[in-house]
């Protein structure tokens, strides 16, 4: 269902600018600012679509690179959507969806209370985001996760760029119980997770 919405097509990327420029009465090109900290590997992606948006007839974009706290000043800053910037940023949560939701995109959570950077505003998004915290059946909170990735990414209200990956390795001989969890917790001398009911630890 994402690529449905979601997918690289540059035919329909040029056909809903068009549509979108005429609609709002707005002449190209348009100019407009990609913002991003001194992160190299952010910098890279960035340049990419800084590149791919000049490539087209309807931008003018140029990057703008910040050290973090006067970058986090800027991207929460109460009138930052108003600056018809684009922000690059990075998102780390944990082992609860609510983590990767709540903060990105309730209403609540609107700059500079945090992180809805879009001003994203929909009451069925904030109520699913509210009643999966109601909840302790975790079926019903999967329901309630599926319904309301569904509807974000039809939304689309932020793009997804790239996803970190992780490999961790280690010796069987002295690392008991491990398991993958679903973020890196970095280094450890014992987990226990009380989901899996299980308990990893480093023998010396």
């Amino acid at each position: 269902m994402g690529e449905e919405y979601t997918a690289y097509n540059v035919e329909k990327a040029n056909r809903l600018l068009k549509e979108g420029f005429e609609e709002l009465g707005m002449e190209a090109p348009f100019k407009t600012s990609i913002v991003t900290n001194q992160n190299p590997q952010r910098i890279k992606w960035a340049q990419l679509i800084q590149e791919s948006l000049n490539s087209t007839d309807y931008f003018e974009a140029e990057l703008e690179q910040f050290e973090w706290n006067t970058y986090i000043g800027k991207v929460l800053a109460e009138n930052s959507h108003e600056q018809n910037n684009l922000v690059c940023l990075g998102w780390s949560a944990g082992w609860d969806p609510d983590n990767y939701v709540h903060n990105l995109f309730h209403t609540e959570q609107f700059t500079p209370a945090c992180c809805n950077l879009m001003h994203y505003d929909k009451e069925k998004v904030d109520t699913m985001i509210d009643d999966a915290l109601q909840t302790y059946d975790v079926e019903e909170r999967k329901t309630i996760y599926q319904d309301l990735m569904t509807t974000l990414v039809k939304d689309s209200p932020m793009a997804y760029v790239s996803f970190g990956k992780a490999m961790d390795a280690f010796s069987s001989s002295t690392v008991k119980g491990f398991q993958t969890y679903p973020i890196d917790g970095g280094e450890f001398t014992g987990v226990f997770s009380a989901s899996a009911e299980a308990f990893t630890y480093v023998d010396k």
